[in-house]
C-alpha cells in the first residue's frame, strides 16, 4: 500500500491558548455543536488546537475564542451527562422496592428507569 489510506484532505488549524482547566469532552461537543460540519478534530496539551475545514471563517474562529473563554469545565459533556443519568436510574432501580401495593406513578417511573438502562436513550 502506498501513502496513508483515505480521502486527502486539507485543514486550517487554529491554536489558542489553555489558560484554564477544562473538560476535553465537554469543550468537543461545544465546539462540534458551533462548527458543525466544518469541525475536524480537537487536540490539547501545549494549548488548544482545533483543527476545521478549509471553509472555516475568520468568524468561525472568533467564536472558538469565545467557547474557549467560556467554557465551564464543570459541566459535563453529552456522554458523561448520559453515563451519569444511568447511574442514577441503576440506583433508583436497587432502591425499589415493588410490591401489589406499589402505586402507578412509582410503577411508571421503574419502567422509565428501565427504559434508559435497556435502551440507552434519554
Amino acid at each position: 500500500m502506498n501513502g496513508f489510506p483515505g480521502k486527502e484532505r486539507l485543514f486550517k488549524e487554529l491554536k489558542l491558548p489553555q489558560n484554564k482547566k477544562i473538560n476535553p469532552e465537554r469543550l468537543d461537543d461545544e465546539i462540534r455543536e458551533t462548527l458543525g460540519e466544518k469541525y475536524i478534530s480537537m487536540s490539547t496539551g501545549a494549548g488548544i488546537v482545533v483543527r476545521a475545514d478549509v471553509s472555516a471563517t475568520t468568524e468561525d474562529a472568533d467564536l472558538l475564542e469565545a467557547i474557549v473563554r467560556q467554557h465551564d469545565h464543570t459541566q459535563l459533556s453529552k456522554r458523561e451527562q448520559r453515563q451519569a443519568e444511568i447511574l442514577a436510574a441503576r440506583e433508583r432501580l436497587k432502591a425499589l422496592e415493588l410490591s401489589a401495593k406499589t402505586d402507578m406513578p412509582t410503577l411508571i417511573a421503574a419502567v422509565e428507569d428501565i427504559r434508559k438502562l435497556l435502551l440507552h436513550d434519554g
